[in-house]
């Protein structure tokens, strides 16, 4: 266990950072003359809901605490035992995700928005923009998705077909499934409403929808929810293999107790982060549960060092993330150079040869599925990753960095931004985490992960690549900061503090539920 001389690592510390952050972080959103972003470039919208639509958010806030707080207090000893906490905190964070849409400013059929987010050409574009690959038909769609992107709204004008091609599968599971549209109908408001919606589509975006349109844009929102749900059990996988490894093999001598108390108060942590929820039904949930998924099998591996299997589903999850948008890209990165740095074992650094030859190896299975799949595409569809990433590029360009957004206001507010977007709790364990980590010269796999994933954030900062709206478009970074905080010595210390678990819990619900009820961070309109 690495020393800690700095006040900065005590338990105590991080405790007061997280109620002085979210009491720092309310006052911001509160205080209505502070802008939420660059005045002139990109602000995010405020919005009021009465307290009394915050309430079913509230209640399932307080059930998740209860489940955690009886998951921590009590670490499993069997496999049955383990399995049921397991399922416990999955489904008491899909539980919140969902009550969380309830805290909408209309009035009637609130759940109706989240349909009307998902058709809107503005808050994402993917829906229509499937819906206009449909009717060009999607073979030649794919043989010059260069240039029917160009032709497309906002988002789906910067990104690969992927999730345009997701989207597209859901209308048509939708548009042959009665049950789908009865469930969908149902949650808006019934039958009788969809007149109503109908119009209500066409007045807001100028755009006509058929019934069953309209219950496959609401699928396809609860689809995003539940993926960034299912994200979770990854996530405590990849911390419990984590928790096992050492640099120089399994570590069996872990505390177990300590273990599962971070599993379950990081649960909560990240499930009702304000970044989460505000993106809750976003389709960036889809690219945050392939980062929880591959980070898990990397942690798997790590523990094994012996399963191609894993390297084998990472490369293929790096083609999937990349074929659906190509902010995935540094997460990819990532997962590489931590394949590199635990395929360096310490009685290999000193046997260069050695050592590439492990290299090549690993990143020789890492590759083999993103290259395999990379040529099918081409040969059996004739996809052009080049041109469709010059075209993404352009328009990114265009859209979001050198015309409108300046370089230097954006190097510091995304970070602000992206500390907002995290959670009280999570900002500040980070500094200790991270002084911890550096400290012990980065020693475990989840130290390494945990600095990694710091590294990539700034640089990517530094570089300009994203001028705002990081909370959404960083969420697949959530994964590997949440596994590499809990993962981290000084984030177990804090369950020495009889009061630490209500004390960071209360902390970062209280910000979540303000995030949600008055910031408008996902603008249908």
């Amino acid at each position: 266990m690495c020393e800690l001389p700095s006040n900065s690592s005590r338990p105590m510390f991080v405790i007061i950072m997280a109620l002085l952050l979210s009491v720092l972080f309310i006052t911001l959103i509160l205080c209505p003359t502070i802008p939420l972003g660059v005045v002139g470039e990109w602000v995010l919208e405020r919005k009021h809901v009465p307290i009394k639509r915050c309430i079913p958010a509230i209640i399932g806030i307080v059930l998740f605490i209860i489940v955690t707080w009886r998951c921590a207090i009590k670490a499993p000893t069997t496999r049955c035992e383990f399995v049921s906490a397991f399922i416990a905190l999955s489904i008491a964070s899909l539980f919140v995700r969902f009550f969380v849409q309830f805290i909408e400013p209309t009035e009637r059929y609130p759940m109706a928005y989240a349909a009307y987010t998902a058709v809107s050409p503005i808050a994402t574009s993917y829906f229509i923009a499937a819906r206009n690959a449909e009717r060009e038909g999607w073979l030649n769609v794919i043989r010059n998705y260069d240039d029917f992107m160009r032709h497309q709204p906002v988002h789906a004008a910067t990104h690969p077909p992927g999730t345009l091609l997701l989207y597209s599968m859901i209308r048509a599971a939708t548009r042959s499934s009665h049950l789908l549209q009865d469930i969908a109908y149902a949650a808006i408001g019934g039958k009788e409403t969809l007149t109503f919606h109908i119009m209500a589509v066409h007045n807001l975006f100028g755009i006509h929808v058929e019934p069953w349109e309209l219950a496959a844009a609401f699928i396809s929102s609860q689809l995003m929810l539940l993926l960034g749900a299912l994200a979770l059990p990854f996530i405590i996988l990849g911390l419990i293999a984590l928790t096992y490894t050492r640099s120089d093999g399994p570590d069996e001598s872990t505390d177990k107790s300590e273990l599962w108390w971070a599993a379950s108060l990081i649960s909560f942590i990240y499930s009702t982060s304000p970044g989460q929820l505000a993106y809750v039904a976003s389709p960036d949930q889809m690219l945050t549960f392939v980062s929880a998924v591959g980070f898990a099998c990397i942690c798997i591996w790590a523990y094994t060092k012996q399963a191609k299997l894993m390297l084998i589903l990472v490369g293929s999850l790096s083609f999937i993330g990349l074929f659906c948008s190509f902010k995935f890209a540094p997460v990819v990165l990532m997962w590489a150079l931590l394949l590199i740095a635990e395929t360096i074992k310490p009685a290999n650094r000193d046997r260069s040869l050695k050592a590439l030859h492990d290299i090549a190896i690993v990143l020789g299975w890492f590759a083999m599925p993103m290259f395999l799949l990379s040529l099918f595409l081409l040969i059996a569809f004739g996809f052009d990753w080049l041109g469709t990433f010059n075209t993404a590029m352009h328009a990114h360009n265009i859209q979001a960095v050198s015309s409108v957004r300046t370089y230097w206001k954006w190097v510091i507010v995304n970070l602000i931004e992206f500390g907002f977007s995290i959670g009280p709790v999570l900002t500040a364990s980070l500094k200790a985490c991270i002084w911890c980590a550096v400290s012990s010269r980065a020693k475990s796999v989840g130290e390494r992960m945990l600095i990694l994933c710091v590294a990539i954030i700034i640089l990517m900062d530094i570089l300009g690549i994203v001028r705002g709206e990081v909370s959404r478009i960083w969420l697949p970074f959530m994964p590997p900061l949440v596994i590499g905080i809990a993962a981290n010595k000084c984030f177990h210390r804090l369950k020495h503090l009889r009061t630490s678990f209500t004390l960071l819990s209360l902390s970062q619900a209280a910000t979540a539920i303000c995030v949600r009820a008055f910031v408008d961070a996902v603008r249908a309109w």
